[in-house]
C-alpha cells in the first residue's frame, strides 16, 4: 500500500520513536547478555534451587514464555510463570522466584515478590526501575536494574530484548539452561543480516513484514505455531493487539486439533473477517508439519483464509527471536496501515487509572 511506501507519512504517525526500539531489539539482547553476565550472583545459595518460577505481566514474562517453549531442549529444571497475584503454594526455599518488571511497578509483580519474601524464596529481580529496584537495593536482592540505551520509546514491551535475555543469561548462568553467549551472538547477527529488507525505506514488495501487514488489514487474526515458537507467537500476538490495536489471538499445535475446528463454521462472516497465519519451521517434528497441512484442508472447506509465516533461522533458538523480531515489525507496519500511534495505549492507560479509583 502507499502509505507503507512513504517514509514521511510512516514517522509523522511514529511520535514515539516506535520503530527505532524494535529495530535496536539485537542491541538490546546484547547489552543484557553482557550485563547480566558480570553481575555479582550468590551462586553457592542458587545451588539449592530446585524449581523456577517467573513472575511477571505482559511483555516482562515473555523471556519465560520462550524458556518454557525450548525446555524439552535446553532447561534442566521445572519453571512455572505466573501472571498474576500470587504464587504456588509449593513455592519455597528451594524456588527461585525470578521478579520481573521493566517498570518496577507492576502490582502483580510485587504482591508476588511480597509473597516469595515470605515463602524464603531464592530471588532475582529484573527491573529498569520503580519501586521493584528500591525494594531491590533496600532489601539486598540479587538484580539486574538496566538503564534501556536502546529503547528510544520508553515503552516496556518494546524493550523486550532486555526482559528477554536477561532471564536467558540468568538461568545460563546458574546451570540451569542450555545456552552459551556464541547461541545469543548468533541470533544476534542473524537478526541484524535480515534487518535491511525490514527498514522503513525498504519498499513493500522487498520487505516480507510490510507485506503481512497489508494481508492483516481490516482482518481478526489467529496465529498458529508448535513446538520452540509458541512463547514467541504469544509475543506476536500480543504485540498485534498493543501496536496495531488488532483483535488477535494465537494457539498451538497440535491442542488447537481438538477443539478450534469445530468453532470455524460460525458465525457465517468468519470468512470475510478472520485471517490465519501459521508459524512453519522445518526444524518442527514431522507429526507437527503433518497436522499443519491437514489444518489448512479443514480451513479450507470452511472457507478461512490462511498464510504461513515460515522462519529461516538455523536453529530453534534463533527462531523464537526471529519470530518476536518479524511479529514486531509486523505489528508496527499493521499499525501505521491502522493510521494509530504504535506507542499509545490508551485503553490500557484507562483501566489502570479506573483500577486506582476502584
Amino acid at each position: 500500500m502507499k502509505t507503507l511506501d512513504n517514509p514521511k507519512e510512516i514517522r509523522k504517525l511514529d511520535k514515539s520513536s516506535v520503530f527505532n526500539s524494535i529495530i535496536l531489539f539485537p542491541d538490546q539482547m546484547e547489552q543484557a547478555w553482557q550485563e547480566v553476565s558480570k553481575i555479582k550472583i550468590p551462586l553457592e545459595k542458587f545451588k539449592e534451587v530446585k524449581n523456577i518460577i517467573v513472575t511477571g505481566m505482559g511483555g516482562s514474562a515473555l523471556g519465560a514464555r520462550i524458556i518454557d517453549s525450548l525446555n524439552f531442549e535446553v532447561l534442566d529444571v521445572p519453571m512455572e510463570i505466573i501472571n498474576g497475584y500470587h504464587l504456588p503454594a509449593y513455592a519455597n526455599q528451594e524456588t527461585l522466584a525470578i521478579i520481573s518488571s521493566y517498570s518496577g511497578n507492576t502490582e502483580e509483580t510485587l504482591s508476588c515478590l511480597d509473597e516469595a519474601i515470605r515463602q524464603k524464596c531464592q530471588l532475582f529481580a529484573i527491573t529498569n526501575g520503580g519501586r521493584l529496584a528500591e525494594l531491590a537495593k533496600d532489601k539486598e536482592i540479587p538484580a539486574y536494574i538496566f538503564k534501556s540505551r536502546y529503547n528510544p520509546s520508553g515503552q516496556p514491551r518494546l524493550g523486550l530484548g532486555y526482559s528477554i535475555t536477561a532471564q536467558l543469561a540468568l538461568l545460563s548462568r546458574l546451570k540451569f539452561l542450555r545456552l552459551t553467549e556464541a547461541q545469543i551472538t548468533e541470533v544476534i547477527h542473524y537478526l541484524n543480516q535480515i534487518r535491511d529488507n525490514l527498514l522503513i525505506d525498504s519498499p513493500t514488495a522487498k520487505n516480507e513484514a510490510k507485506k503481512i501487514a497489508v494481508d492483516f488489514k481490516e482482518k481478526i487474526i489467529i496465529v498458529v505455531s508448535g513446538e520452540h515458537l509458541i512463547g514467541a507467537a504469544h509475543t506476536f500476538k500480543n504485540m498485534l493487539n498493543e501496536n496495531s490495536k488488532t483483535f488477535a489471538v494465537r494457539f498451538s499445535l497440535p491442542e488447537l486439533n481438538h477443539h478450534l475446528l469445530e468453532g470455524l463454521a460460525f458465525p457465517k462472516e468468519n470468512s470475510e473477517v478472520v485471517k490465519v497465519m501459521f508459524l512453519e519451521s522445518k526444524i518442527y517434528d514431522e507429526e507437527i508439519k503433518k497436522r499443519i497441512r491437514v489444518t489448512k484442508e479443514v480451513l479450507k472447506e470452511n472457507k478461512i483464509p490462511y498464510d504461513s509465516l515460515v522462519l529461516k533461522g538455523r536453529t530453534r533458538v534463533i527462531q523464537a527471536f526471529e519470530t518476536v523480531y518479524l511479529g514486531s515489525l509486523i505489528s508496527y507496519y499493521l499499525a501505521i496501515l491502522n493510521k494509530v500511534d504504535p506507542a499509545t495505549i490508551p485503553w490500557v492507560d484507562f483501566f489502570k487509572k479506573e483500577l486506582e479509583k476502584a
